[in-house]
């Protein structure tokens, strides 16, 4: 039913649908034979790292990249391959150029030529160079007069681009996608060594900058290490520990030697029986000698200046020995001078004595020596405990100074092998973009555009797509009330539908019989199960709907079924029915209604000043055709109702006992207020719509004003359907 209904569409908007295929389908095929064909060629490059340079990369220590590309960055890729600098190179490397526009219509219209020079065009510039912008844009003029193009697409979803490129000749076209091709992939290598410079710049910038700062804080420390003597903390800690054991144990061992030297000089004394000596030769008199203590605070002075050399240098060093060879020839001093406080008579006594005198002297010398290092270890022992706990300072500054001095290294270090990574990169760059399939040379109808059987094809199809859908379009915004079912959106009754036909005003014709006859039997279907109505009232909304021609013909219809029908020329000044019936209009309803009072009968008519004629009915009815006609008088106005309304319902009142319909022909509801005036409960209001012409909204404000008092039918008058119904409509009907 939906498809019957669109059909129906286009058959009433045909010639809508016909003009707009017929100026798509000419344009496109005019225009495809008369402007100059051009040819397509593409090159494809695809965006990927290659293995080679992922190997390579992280051959040189740097991290491989990930071989594929994300969305955004294909997408960025494509608008780089379109930028100005690239697509000027690639026109200047060309040294591409066009006719102008000018001098193709001059070629193709030869008497246009004057017209332009008279303008002071120079008609003998025939060439301009391409643009990036031109050679990337595309316009309706740059069709009918091609030229140069070039396009750069992502294919479908994938890393691979098409540059296509387009030209009246082929050759050129295989040039330009080629040329661009290889710009695209050039520029993106480019781009990767622009960025490796850039980045070895800023690189050397940073690294400078914290070389300078670790340098810096080498000096740091090298100053501290020497104003402290601390070249390394860790060590010399390490060796003043050791050292302060080293010289507590030598203390501890000294003082043991102090005691052994003791005992053995009492019992060397025993054996030369020195209680016989004198009281000066006593051997505690031998330490207090002047020489004696001179040469023991001497040789307690060497140890610690000894002590104190040693902690600077090594053994092998001059002052090292020098002072042990002090310590030497001292020890030798205070032996002779020990040998010269023993009594010198009795050196002529045997060798038994000679020895053990010699190894008393020998124990003196030890025990001097010993007391002497016993003297000094005390304040070398307090040297090394002092500068250990000065150390735990020293320590504290140095690892304070030593931590600038990590950092700064660890990030130098760093920095150069990332420089030297970068210099790597840069001399190894590749270009993202690989040349796949270069561009040839096509000359088959494939690549030449336009191509006249396809765009033939396409104009039949778009023309008729466009053409329907103009059809749609223009039935979409139209606001007319023109077929059955917009009645039916009215919310009104459609009791029948008329043909567009040549109107025959003597008589239904052949083809209109079936479509009054559906009318009258519609009447008699809605009066089956209420009161029936003898009075219709026949209006239409606008002037010349048809509403006359329909209420004479519905007279007549209903009299052709033996039913007694009185017709009532109420229309005023657009009174009509006299003419369909060929009657004279001389006597009628504007001279009657004057005379009609309340208590007058039907038998009364025949007392008017009418013409007297001896027939039953009254003087003022004509009988045509089986239908007795009440014209609407030598007087006609619009507001002859409005001032004789009681009359005239009066005289209705009057006539409907007597006839089985009275039809009334009344004025446009836009232009009189007849209908509107009569439409009482018990009256049928038949609503005759011409199809195209009142306004959707129009009818809609006349129903509210109609259907509070009456019963409203439609009927469609002047209906263009012919033969794509099959004569449907001669039967149709919607009765809710």
């Amino acid at each position: 039913m939906e498809f019957k209904r669109f059909l129906d569409i286009l058959w009433r908007r045909r010639w809508t649908a016909i003009v707009v295929f017929l100026v798509f389908f000419l344009t496109v095929t005019v225009l495809t034979f008369a402007i100059t064909p051009w040819y397509d060629s593409s090159a494809r490059v695809m965006l990927k790292k290659t293995i080679a340079a992922a190997s390579l990369n992280q051959s040189m220590g740097l991290n491989a990249d990930l071989l594929q590309f994300n969305d955004t960055e294909r997408a960025d890729y494509l608008a780089f391959s379109t930028v100005m600098p690239i697509v000027q190179g690639v026109i200047d490397d060309l040294r591409l150029s066009h006719e102008r526009v000018r001098y193709k219509v001059m070629k193709r219209l030869p008497f246009t030529r004057p017209i332009f020079n008279s303008f002071g065009v120079d008609v003998n510039d025939i060439r301009k160079d391409m643009t990036a912008e031109g050679l990337l844009e595309s316009s309706l003029v740059s069709l009918i007069f091609p030229r140069p193009h070039l396009t750069v697409k992502q294919h479908e979803d994938t890393s691979v681009y098409i540059i296509t490129a387009t030209s009246p000749d082929a050759q050129q076209a295989k040039d330009i996608a080629n040329a661009m091709a290889t710009a695209i992939k050039e520029a993106e290598r480019k781009r990767i060594l622009e960025s490796f410079e850039e980045a070895m710049e800023v690189m050397g910038t940073i690294t400078t900058e914290v070389k300078i700062a670790h340098m810096r804080n080498l000096r740091v420390i090298k100053d501290f290490q020497e104003k402290e003597t601390a070249i390394s903390i860790d060590t010399q800690v390490s060796a003043i520990i050791d050292n302060l054991a080293a010289w507590k144990k030598n203390l501890y061992n000294t003082k043991i030697a102090i005691l052994k030297s003791n005992a053995a000089i009492r019992r060397l004394q025993q054996q030369l029986k020195w209680e016989k000596l004198d009281k000066k030769s006593e051997p505690d008199s031998l330490v207090t000698t002047e020489m004696l203590s001179h040469f023991q605070q001497r040789l307690t002075a060497l140890y610690l200046t000894l002590a104190e050399t040693k902690t600077k240098y090594t053994n092998n060093h001059p002052s090292v020995i020098d002072i042990e060879n002090q310590i030497t020839q001292l020890k030798e001093l205070m032996r002779k001078e020990l040998e010269k406080v023993f009594d010198t008579d009795r050196l002529g006594m045997d060798s038994l004595y000679i020895d053990v005198r010699r190894k008393l002297v020998d124990q003196y010398i030890e025990l001097t020596l010993n007391e002497s290092h016993v003297a000094a270890y005390p304040d070398i022992i307090k040297k090394y405990e002092d500068e250990l706990k000065a150390m735990s300072g020293k320590n504290y500054t140095f690892n304070i100074l030593k931590l600038d001095a990590t950092a700064t290294d660890s990030i130098y270090k760093t920095l150069l092998q990332y420089q030297y990574q970068i210099g790597l990169a840069q001399k190894a760059a590749m270009s993202n973009f690989t040349v796949i399939e270069p561009a040839i040379v096509h000359t088959s109808s494939k690549h030449r555009h336009p191509y006249p059987p396809l765009n033939v094809a396409l104009a039949l199809v778009l023309g008729s797509v466009f053409g329907i859908a103009a059809a749609l379009m223009r039935q979409y915004m139209d606001g007319r009330v023109a077929t059955a079912e917009d009645v039916k959106g009215l919310g009104l009754a459609l009791i029948g539908i008329l043909p567009h036909f040549k109107i025959k005003k003597h008589g239904i014709g052949s083809d209109l019989i079936h479509p009054f006859m559906t009318i009258v039997n519609s009447i008699t279907y809605l009066n089956r199960n209420t009161v029936p109505v003898k009075t219709i009232i026949i209006t239409s909304a606008l002037q010349k709907e048809g509403k006359s021609f329909v209420a004479s013909n519905l007279a007549r219809a209903m009299a052709a079924t033996d039913k007694k029908v009185l017709l009532i020329d109420a229309a005023g000044s657009s009174s009509s029915l006299h003419t369909y019936l060929d009657v004279p209009r001389e006597q009628g309803l504007s001279d009657y209604l004057p005379v009609v009072s309340e208590d007058m009968a039907v038998e009364d008519l025949t007392d008017t000043p009418a013409l007297q004629q001896g027939q039953e009915r009254p003087g003022v009815l004509k009988n045509v055709e089986g239908v007795d006609l009440l014209t609407a008088g030598s007087v006609v106005a619009d507001n002859t109702l409005a001032i004789n309304l009681d009359r005239f319902n009066r005289l209705i009142g009057l006539f409907e006992p007597l006839y089985d319909y009275v039809i009334i022909d009344t004025p446009a509801v836009l232009f009189a207020d007849g209908a509107m005036l009569l439409s009482e409960v018990g009256r049928m209001v038949l609503l005759v719509i011409e199809s195209e012409r009142c306004q959707r909204h129009i009818m809609e404000d006349i129903l509210v004003n109609l259907t509070h008092t009456a019963s409203v039918v439609a009927v469609l008058n002047k209906y263009n359907v012919k033969s794509l119904y099959d004569k449907r409509y001669m039967t149709y009907r919607y009765l809710p």
